[in-house]
């Protein structure tokens, strides 16, 4: 844990430093060409997430013996919110600045086990004896994992022209989690019509196909998680004065998604930010 925050501290020092030293060696003030009033720069972040879940999580049945453990799990997310960002110097010459944004993510996943083909006593509705026949299933897990993401980026220009330039983010997020909850089934897929010997003690769904062996909040869940991420963008300015910046992120979590299993998310993003300079 402390080589995590050690790595997260330095994320954030290498932001505030870009900050310090090229607002010392630029000045502070974001001005428009042949303009003399001063410019904020918000704006809006919407944007797709493919979120990937590590992990060696054990069934959270009693009897672990006899449910496999889910390794990788992965589905597709969104986020959304607002971003302001601030220049070191005038706009139209600097090459950095200072991108925060607080943003509602969403980092879902889907975990699948298939289990064996084999022989079985399956029940049919209607009938009162079983017969022995083949039969396939499978394990799920299915998470639910959403919170408030603040980022603090540290944006740097490789170059720059009159209708824009290429670039990249980079700086520490944090996430402060609202959402944490997992659906753990198992699942009859063949034969097609055939049932679970119901068990007075489990929950069943789907016409008695499918086991609900848990569900609820995540045991242990940790509330945060802190992470970098790295962007690579295009800026576009337009006629009309926007700015918009489409951007490919890698998000990489540093800590773990619980206190009892090596359970990490990472994110690949495809995001849009889109800011305005207001004068005043």
């Amino acid at each position: 844990m402390k080589i995590v925050l050690l790595t997260f501290a330095a994320a954030a020092v290498l932001v505030l430093s870009g900050f310090r030293s090229t607002l010392l060696a630029q000045g502070s003030n974001p001005l428009e060409p042949g303009d003399t009033k001063k410019a904020i720069y918000p704006g809006i972040t919407i944007g797709y997430t493919q979120s990937n879940h590590t992990a060696n999580i054990s069934s959270f049945l009693p009897d672990k013996d006899k449910c496999p453990n889910f390794s990788s799990g992965s589905a597709s997310g969104f986020f959304a919110g607002v971003n302001y960002e601030h220049f070191f110097g005038e706009p139209d010459k600097t090459n950095s600045s200072l991108v925060l944004r607080v943003l509602y993510s969403t980092y879902p996943a889907s975990f699948t086990v298939t289990g064996d083909h084999m022989p079985s006593a399956v029940y049919y509705p209607g009938k009162t004896e079983p017969v022995t026949e083949y039969t396939t299933t499978d394990n799920r897990l299915e998470v639910v994992y959403s919170g408030v993401t603040v980022d603090a980026f540290y944006k740097i220009m490789f170059f720059k022209s009159d209708f824009g330039g290429l670039g990249a983010y980079i700086g520490p997020t944090m996430d402060y989690i609202l959402t944490e909850t997992l659906d753990q089934t198992m699942n009859l897929i063949e034969p097609q019509n055939a049932q679970f010997k119901k068990d007075p003690s489990m929950e069943y769904t789907n016409n008695n196909r499918t086991i609900v062996l848990r569900k609820g909040k995540i045991p242990e869940s940790s509330s945060m998680r802190f992470g970098v991420k790295v962007s690579l963008l295009y800026e576009f300015f337009t006629k009309n004065g926007l700015i918009i910046v489409p951007h490919v992120t890698y998000n990489l979590g540093l800590t773990r998604l619980t206190t009892v299993e090596n359970w990490r998310v990472d994110a690949f993003q495809i995001a849009l930010d889109i800011r305005y300079g207001f004068s005043f």
